[in-house]
């Protein structure tokens, strides 16, 4: 369920961004510009961060941490009123399920029988597809809705 709590709000997002983007006047460049650095910097927090992360804190505290932060930029995004603010907002929804899913796949893990890993990596992934889906599905009605 934590699978698809990431992935469902992060399609959500992701469908939702270039409209809000799009309204805030700016350019195809400056949208591509914004995802840019969102994707750097998921690079360099994988490399760098998320292992030690979850060595200090552990899965379960590194889970919370990540969607908590996602939460609060989740609900600030649609109040950014410009290119530097929308840029800055935007590198921590793109970095919390880079930090979140290691921890989660690394807890499915543990909890799964050795001869059920196989099965208990399937169906961890059945969840972010589902979340996947639906996610940017809604996020497009509802930005339709209040737009």
């Amino acid at each position: 369920m934590i699978a698809f709590a990431i992935a469902f709000p992060t399609g959500f997002f992701e469908a939702s961004l270039p409209l809000i983007l799009k309204d805030l006047g700016m350019t195809i460049s400056q949208s591509g510009i914004i995802f840019s650095p969102g994707t750097f910097a998921i690079i360099i927090a994988q490399v760098v961060f998320v292992e030690r992360l979850m060595k200090r804190f552990g899965e379960l505290t590194d889970i919370v941490i990540g969607m908590v932060a996602a939460v609060i930029f989740y609900v600030i995004i649609p109040f950014s009123n410009g290119f530097w603010m929308t840029l800055a907002i935007n590198l921590v929804p793109s970095l919390t399920p880079s930090q979140i899913r290691p921890a989660n796949i690394t807890l499915v893990s543990k909890h799964a029988p050795a001869l059920k890993q196989g099965l208990s990596q399937s169906v961890y992934n059945f969840y972010p597809s589902i979340g996947r889906l639906i996610g940017p599905i809604l996020g497009g009605i509802l930005y339709g809705a209040g737009g």
